[in-house]
C-alpha cells in the first residue's frame, strides 16, 4: 500500500524464490502475496536447510560462500526475490530483444553485408534474398542476446529497488510528526 492505494510490485511466476536474502541473513521479513490462481507455496525453514547442509559438505560450502557474499554486500534491498520466467515469455522477450539489437546495429550489419557481397562477387557468386535475411538474423548470436537480457534484467531490478527505497523514504518523511504535533502529543500524554 502506498498513499492508501495498492500497487503491484512484481508478478512472479512458478519457481520464483521469495525472501532469499532475508533467509541467508537470518532476518525476519514480511511480504504480502496474492495468488492469481490456485497455487502451492513451499517454505524452507533455516534450521531444515542447516540439516541438509550438514549432510552434504559441498552444498554447505556453497551455502556459506553465498551467505558471506550477501553479508559483504550489506545493501538493503527491498525487493527480495528471484523471478523465474516461463520459457514462452523468455523466448518472446529474447526474440524482441534480438530485433532491437539488430535495429541498433543496422549500419554495422549493412556494412558487413556489403563486404560479404563484394567478397562473393569476387568469387563470381551471388547472395540470395534468403541468404541476406539469414545474415541479418545470424549477425546477433544467442549468447549476445542472453548477455543483453541478463544486463537488462539486472538494471530493471536495480531500478525497481531504487524506486522502492525512494518511496519508503517519502513515506517515512510524510509520517514524521512536526515539532508542534510532537509537543501536543507529549502534553496530551502527560
Amino acid at each position: 500500500m502506498f498513499e492508501n492505494k495498492e500497487f503491484v510490485l512484481e508478478r512472479l511466476f512458478r519457481g520464483s524464490i521469495i525472501n532469499y536474502r532475508t533467509f541467508f541473513m537470518e532476518e525476519h521479513g514480511q511480504v504480502f502475496l496474492r495468488f492469481s490462481t490456485q497455487s502451492v507455496m513451499q517454505e524452507l525453514p533455516y534450521n531444515q536447510m542447516m540439516k541438509i547442509c550438514s549432510k552434504y559438505p559441498d552444498l554447505n560450502k556453497i551455502f556459506n560462500r553465498y551467505k558471506l557474499q550477501i553479508i559483504k554486500d550489506s545493501k538493503p534491498i527491498p525487493l527480495d526475490y528471484i523471478m523465474v520466467l516461463p520459457k514462452r515469455i523468455t523466448r518472446k522477450i529474447a526474440k524482441q530483444s534480438k530485433k532491437k539489437l539488430i535495429v541498433r546495429q543496422k549500419e554495422e550489419i549493412e556494412y558487413q553485408l556489403k563486404e560479404k557481397k563484394r567478397e562473393m562477387a569476387r568469387q563470381e557468386q551471388t547472395m540470395s534474398q534468403q541468404d541476406q535475411k539469414d545474415f541479418y538474423n545470424n549477425y546477433i548470436d544467442d549468447q549476445h542476446v542472453t548477455d543483453h537480457l541478463r544486463t537488462a534484467f539486472k538494471l530493471e531490478n536495480l531500478l525497481k529497488n531504487v524506486v522502492i527505497r525512494k518511496l519508503a523514504k517519502i513515506r517515512e518523511i510524510k509520517n514524521k510528526k512536526s515539532l508542534k504535533e510532537s509537543v501536543q502529543l507529549i502534553l496530551k500524554q502527560n
